[in-house]
Protein backbone atom coordinates (compact mmCIF):
# COMPACT_ATOMS: atom_id res chain seq x y z
CA UNK A 1 0.00 0.00 0.00
CA UNK A 2 2.86 2.38 0.83
CA UNK A 3 4.48 1.79 -2.58
CA UNK A 4 1.17 2.49 -4.30
CA UNK A 5 0.82 5.77 -2.40
CA UNK A 6 4.36 6.77 -3.32
CA UNK A 7 3.74 5.92 -6.98
CA UNK A 8 0.50 7.94 -7.00
CA UNK A 9 2.27 10.85 -5.27
CA UNK A 10 4.98 10.90 -7.94
CA UNK A 11 2.45 10.49 -10.74
CA UNK A 12 0.24 13.29 -9.43
CA UNK A 13 3.26 15.57 -8.91
CA UNK A 14 4.38 15.03 -12.50
CA UNK A 15 0.81 15.63 -13.71
CA UNK A 16 0.72 18.81 -11.61
CA UNK A 17 3.95 20.06 -13.17
CA UNK A 18 2.70 19.27 -16.68
CA UNK A 19 -0.60 21.04 -16.00
CA UNK A 20 1.26 24.04 -14.58
CA UNK A 21 3.51 24.39 -17.62
CA UNK A 22 0.56 23.82 -19.98
CA UNK A 23 -1.38 26.56 -18.19
CA UNK A 24 1.46 29.03 -18.67
CA UNK A 25 2.01 28.11 -22.33
CA UNK A 26 -1.69 28.34 -23.20
CA UNK A 27 -1.95 31.67 -21.38
CA UNK A 28 0.86 32.93 -23.61
CA UNK A 29 -0.83 31.53 -26.72
CA UNK A 30 -4.20 33.09 -25.85
CA UNK A 31 -2.44 36.45 -26.06
CA UNK A 32 -0.74 35.61 -29.36
CA UNK A 33 -3.55 33.74 -31.13
CA UNK A 34 -5.90 36.67 -31.65
CA UNK A 35 -6.99 35.81 -35.16
CA UNK A 36 -8.87 32.75 -36.36
CA UNK A 37 -5.77 30.59 -36.28
CA UNK A 38 -2.01 30.69 -35.90
CA UNK A 39 0.14 28.76 -38.33
CA UNK A 40 3.27 27.34 -36.79
CA UNK A 41 5.95 26.26 -39.24
CA UNK A 42 9.13 24.72 -37.86
CA UNK A 43 12.07 24.61 -40.26
CA UNK A 44 15.84 24.86 -40.20
CA UNK A 45 18.51 23.30 -37.97
CA UNK A 46 17.48 19.84 -39.13
CA UNK A 47 19.53 19.32 -42.26
CA UNK A 48 16.54 19.84 -44.56
CA UNK A 49 16.42 22.86 -46.85
CA UNK A 50 14.93 25.86 -45.02
CA UNK A 51 11.90 26.01 -47.29
CA UNK A 52 10.74 22.51 -46.31
CA UNK A 53 8.39 22.57 -43.32
CA UNK A 54 9.15 19.92 -40.74
CA UNK A 55 6.03 20.62 -38.72
CA UNK A 56 3.00 22.58 -39.87
CA UNK A 57 0.20 23.19 -37.42
CA UNK A 58 -2.82 25.43 -37.30
CA UNK A 59 -3.64 26.46 -33.76
CA UNK A 60 -7.14 27.83 -33.24
CA UNK A 61 -7.97 30.21 -30.42
CA UNK A 62 -10.89 28.18 -29.03
CA UNK A 63 -8.72 25.05 -28.81
CA UNK A 64 -6.10 27.02 -26.87
CA UNK A 65 -8.77 28.25 -24.45
CA UNK A 66 -10.12 24.73 -23.97
CA UNK A 67 -6.65 23.36 -23.25
CA UNK A 68 -6.11 26.21 -20.77
CA UNK A 69 -9.27 25.34 -18.81
CA UNK A 70 -8.51 21.62 -18.88
CA UNK A 71 -4.99 22.24 -17.53
CA UNK A 72 -6.34 24.59 -14.86
CA UNK A 73 -8.85 21.97 -13.73
CA UNK A 74 -6.01 19.42 -13.79
CA UNK A 75 -4.12 21.55 -11.26
CA UNK A 76 -7.08 21.50 -8.91
CA UNK A 77 -7.65 17.79 -9.40
CA UNK A 78 -4.02 16.97 -8.58
CA UNK A 79 -4.13 19.03 -5.38
CA UNK A 80 -7.43 17.51 -4.24
CA UNK A 81 -6.24 13.98 -5.06
CA UNK A 82 -2.97 14.48 -3.16
CA UNK A 83 -4.80 15.82 -0.12
CA UNK A 84 -7.34 12.97 -0.25
CA UNK A 85 -4.56 10.41 -0.61
CA UNK A 86 -2.54 11.59 2.41
CA UNK A 87 -5.10 13.50 4.48
CA UNK A 88 -2.80 16.36 5.50
CA UNK A 89 -1.35 19.51 4.06
CA UNK A 90 2.29 18.42 4.42
CA UNK A 91 1.93 16.60 1.10
CA UNK A 92 1.85 20.03 -0.59
CA UNK A 93 5.51 20.70 0.32
CA UNK A 94 7.00 18.90 -2.74
CA UNK A 95 4.31 20.38 -4.98
CA UNK A 96 5.04 23.89 -3.70
CA UNK A 97 8.77 23.43 -4.27
CA UNK A 98 8.00 22.19 -7.79
CA UNK A 99 5.83 25.26 -8.35
CA UNK A 100 8.59 27.62 -7.17
CA UNK A 101 11.13 25.87 -9.42
CA UNK A 102 8.70 26.26 -12.33
CA UNK A 103 8.40 29.97 -11.51
CA UNK A 104 12.18 30.36 -11.61
CA UNK A 105 12.56 28.50 -14.91
CA UNK A 106 9.71 30.41 -16.55
CA UNK A 107 11.15 33.70 -15.26
CA UNK A 108 14.55 32.89 -16.76
CA UNK A 109 12.92 31.94 -20.05
CA UNK A 110 10.85 35.13 -20.12
CA UNK A 111 13.93 37.27 -19.49
CA UNK A 112 15.90 35.58 -22.29
CA UNK A 113 13.15 35.15 -24.88
CA UNK A 114 12.64 38.74 -26.18
CA UNK A 115 16.37 39.33 -26.71
CA UNK A 116 16.80 35.94 -28.36
CA UNK A 117 13.85 36.51 -30.68
CA UNK A 118 14.95 40.05 -31.60
CA UNK A 119 18.41 38.79 -32.51
CA UNK A 120 16.98 36.03 -34.70
CA UNK A 121 14.45 38.21 -36.51
CA UNK A 122 15.14 41.00 -38.95
CA UNK A 123 12.57 43.22 -37.25
CA UNK A 124 11.71 43.81 -33.65
CA UNK A 125 9.26 41.65 -31.74
CA UNK A 126 5.64 42.43 -32.66
CA UNK A 127 3.03 43.94 -30.32
CA UNK A 128 0.92 40.75 -30.14
CA UNK A 129 3.96 38.79 -29.01
CA UNK A 130 4.90 41.44 -26.44
CA UNK A 131 1.34 41.39 -25.11
CA UNK A 132 1.53 37.61 -24.81
CA UNK A 133 4.84 37.91 -22.95
CA UNK A 134 3.34 40.47 -20.55
CA UNK A 135 0.35 38.22 -19.89
CA UNK A 136 2.70 35.30 -19.29
CA UNK A 137 4.73 37.44 -16.88
CA UNK A 138 1.56 38.22 -14.93
CA UNK A 139 0.60 34.53 -14.79
CA UNK A 140 4.14 33.69 -13.69
CA UNK A 141 3.78 36.03 -10.70
CA UNK A 142 0.47 34.34 -9.90
CA UNK A 143 2.36 31.02 -9.95
CA UNK A 144 4.84 32.50 -7.44
CA UNK A 145 2.00 33.57 -5.14
CA UNK A 146 0.32 30.17 -5.55
CA UNK A 147 3.57 28.34 -4.79
CA UNK A 148 4.24 30.46 -1.70
CA UNK A 149 0.67 29.86 -0.53
CA UNK A 150 1.09 26.11 -0.93
CA UNK A 151 4.42 26.30 0.91
CA UNK A 152 2.86 28.22 3.80
CA UNK A 153 -0.08 25.79 3.94
CA UNK A 154 2.24 22.81 4.01
CA UNK A 155 4.43 24.27 6.76
CA UNK A 156 1.79 25.92 8.97
CA UNK A 157 -1.22 23.62 8.87
CA UNK A 158 -0.52 20.60 11.03
CA UNK A 159 -2.66 17.47 10.92
CA UNK A 160 -5.03 16.88 13.80
CA UNK A 161 -3.85 14.26 16.24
Amino acid sequence: MQKTKLFLKILLSVAFAAALITTVVTTFLVGVVTSESLSAIITGATGHPPEIAILLANIEANIVRNIFWVSLSGLGFCLIALYYLYGNFQIFLPVSILTLISFALIQITLSILPDYMSAGLASSVGPALLQGLERTQFVNYLILIFGLGLLLASLRLKPRT
